[in-house]
């Protein structure tokens, strides 16, 4: 299961859950009272049914705590986030405090996710063209990642993947640098796009060789034939490199 849906439906029976602790009227010691009534002059809780209670808020806790260690393998840029989650879920006496600040904390959590995994270029080309790109890029060895996900997060098509996953960049940051000002060319005449949101972006998008985000450095002159071979490309004209 996908971690960000897996948290979400942790979410939902989290709820569910703090409504029926919420019912309850007294704690005592961690334990809930037997003469406490789920509903005023319906039922009274006995010592079976406090112990299912307790079991199925361990439970949950145990269910969310998994979905975080999902989330940490996909999504490591959250992994000093998420280890604070541990003693929020894990360590708290009171367990209708312990849910509700859990809640908070995933629901937090999620609008991050769907912040930081909806980060692309806008919309701008048709997906034949993005395609001929991937070719080019991947077949060179400029870079490696999956079709679907290079067509979102470079804004050749609208529809997000089920999954979406960071492209690696294998060669120098000047060719990237390249590739994505020639690539967004007519944004930024337009104005649609700034060389500072390119530079934002792109630690969001790309990962180097060893899977950490790529920030862009400084521009610098770089002349090679994997660079010639990219500007001729992009441009079949020989021109001047572009820099960000």
């Amino acid at each position: 299961m996908d971690p960000v849906e897996c948290i979400q439906k942790q979410i939902e029976r989290g709820v569910e859950i703090l409504h029926r602790l919420n019912d309850l009227e007294e704690v005592v010691s961690g334990k809930y009272s037997l003469r406490v009534k789920i509903f005023p002059g319906q039922k009274f809780y006995d010592e079976q049914e406090i112990e299912q209670l307790e079991t199925i808020v361990r439970n949950w806790q145990t269910e969310t705590i998994t979905c975080l260690d999902l989330l940490v393998l996909e999504k490591e840029n959250f992994i000093s986030t998420l280890q604070s989650t541990y003693s929020i879920i894990d360590k708290r006496e009171d367990l209708a405090l312990d849910i509700k600040h859990s809640l908070k904390f995933l629901k937090s959590l999620i609008q991050k996710l769907k912040k930081q995994e909806h980060s692309h270029f806008p919309i701008h080309k048709t997906r034949n063209e993005g395609e001929r790109v991937y070719i080019f890029l991947t077949k060179g060895c400029y870079m490696q990642g999956h079709l679907d996900s290079w067509l979102f997060l470079m804004g050749f098509i609208e529809q997000k993947p089920p999954k979406v996953k960071k492209i690696k960049w294998l060669t120098t940051k000047e060719q990237l640098n390249q590739m994505l000002r020639m690539i967004n060319k007519d944004l930024i005449g337009s104005k649609s796009i700034k060389i500072a949101d390119i530079k934002r972006l792109t630690p969001e998008i790309f990962i180097d060789k060893d899977s950490k985000p790529l920030k862009l450095a400084k521009s610098k002159q770089e002349s090679s034939l994997k660079m010639d071979e990219l500007i001729k490309f992009f441009r079949p004209s020989p021109t001047t490199p572009e820099t960000l």
